[in-house]
């Protein structure tokens, strides 16, 4: 049996999506193993020949390949799962996403002024990494799909108030990853550069606020291009498995370095979201009974007169 789930055994794509899906986590880890004894120990890389030529390219590639692999695991998966509107998703959220980056390495909004380092490859228009707009999607589709499960039944249903918790809480769930992803990548490694560094690990206050911007954008797109139905369908388990494989990199890095606070607040407000979703879902459904009792009621009493 597939270790993500009977789902990604329906068809040949979601086969590959999970291969593809734990290569992705093999690099976390091995990129994780390689900090701890390479990065913070130089000393051992002229104890081995292979190291010292691999270091190098070390980051570059890992990072890339971790990022690559994941998208190319999600489209794989949606390419047997869904219907080809997913195509219109991944167009809106790959511009909304880059012209979030872009406006936030040219004027610091919405996230504050940084830049990327050459780390993560081409950049577009020299400043925005092509392969971080496809990181918003997948994360961004993982998340909405975490948010209808926690939410139960009533994450599908068609109210305004079920549109407004599934939107809020995968916009929450993204921002959670981030709660981590900042300090590993620009505080213990160089992949972006903060102009002026906040308290946070370096990272400034807005750049949670632009998150959650850029996270209510990119949910409101799937919200209404994909359709909470249509990802309804889709693994919950691979999705589940790709965001916890995306947090394999930032956790183990701070872990490394004794950076505790975030790994712990990432593993609260992860389990506080949880219970509030199971809340929000429980109190939806009963209030749906009632309203439905009264409904019954009413029409009842009508055909008795």
């Amino acid at each position: 049996m597939n270790i993500l789930g009977d789902r990604l055994d329906e068809s040949r794509w979601g086969g590959w999506a999970g291969w593809l899906l734990k290569g992705s986590a093999l690099v976390a880890l091995t990129s994780v193993f390689g900090y701890k004894f390479f990065t913070l120990n130089p000393e051992f890389l002229s104890k081995f020949d292979w190291a010292l030529q691999l270091y190098p390219y070390a980051y570059k590639v890992s990072a890339q390949a971790q990022i690559l692999l994941g998208f190319v695991a999600t489209l794989l998966l949606l390419i047997g799962q869904a219907k080809p509107r997913w195509i219109a998703a991944f167009i809106g959220i790959y511009g909304l996403s880059l012209f979030s980056e872009f406006s936030g390495t040219s004027w610091g909004l919405p996230f504050g002024h940084y830049e990327y380092t050459d780390l993560l490859g081409f950049k577009i228009l020299g400043k925005v990494p092509w392969l971080i707009p496809t990181s918003w999607f997948f994360m961004g589709f993982a998340s909405f799909r975490l948010a209808l499960f926690m939410l139960g039944p009533a994450g599908v249903s068609k109210l305004a108030s079920a549109v407004v918790m599934r939107v809020v809480l995968a916009t929450a769930i993204l921002v959670l990853w981030d709660v981590t992803l900042d300090p590993a990548m620009s505080h213990t490694t160089p992949f972006w550069v903060w102009e002026q560094p906040g308290s946070y690990y370096g990272m400034p206050a807005i750049n949670i606020l632009g998150w959650a911007l850029t996270g209510l954008l990119i949910m409101l797109v799937i919200e209404f291009v994909f359709g909470p139905s249509a990802m309804q369908k889709l693994s919950m388990p691979f999705f589940a498995a790709l965001y916890a494989t995306n947090l394999i990199l930032p956790l183990g890095l701070l872990a490394v370095v004794g950076a505790w606070p975030p790994i712990l607040m990432t593993i609260v407000l992860g389990w506080v979201l949880f219970r509030v979703a199971k809340w929000l879902g429980t109190r939806a459904i009963y209030a749906r009974a009632q309203t439905r009792g009264r409904f019954d009621s009413f029409v009842q009493s009508k055909a008795s007169l």
